[in-house]
């Protein structure tokens, strides 16, 4: 075999070795990339899971002056959960916070629900309007 045959297949030997070094990185590149992508993707997956929640009644009630206010609460599940004794409840009067809905005066009232699981908050919302049917009529 003459130099040139030897050269020839020593190059040919030491490209062979480089293409399978470089396959080799890029596969390991492409591989934790793609463990990171799902190790991400199933992090996201988790943070778009939502509580699921509803108000029992109506968003929107109207009470009579001076009738009895019913807080009827919500129905809330997170992950199949019945989380719904999770919740707070806040009331608000012309932006501020009130104790309670003062049905002995006309007024609108946003009820503010607050819905907490381990990893989640929600928040949903009732509207509740105080009205003075005597003053209506005469309207």
């Amino acid at each position: 075999m003459s130099n040139y045959s030897k050269a020839k297949t020593v190059g040919f030997i030491t490209i062979i070795l480089i293409l399978s070094i470089l396959t080799f990185i890029t596969f390991k590149i492409f591989s934790t990339n793609k463990e990171k992508k799902e190790e991400k993707a199933s992090y996201l997956a988790y943070t778009k899971e939502d509580i699921n929640a509803t108000v029992n009644g109506d968003f929107l009630e109207y009470i009579k002056l001076n009738d009895k206010y019913e807080e009827n609460g919500v129905l809330a599940f997170y992950k199949d959960e019945d989380i719904s004794n999770n919740t707070i409840i806040s009331y608000f009067n012309d932006g501020e916070q009130v104790s309670y809905i003062d049905t002995s005066r006309p007024g609108n009232y946003l009820v503010k629900y607050t819905i907490i699981s381990d990893k989640k908050t929600r928040e949903i919302y009732k509207t509740v309007i105080v009205v003075d049917n005597k003053n209506k009529q005469k309207n």
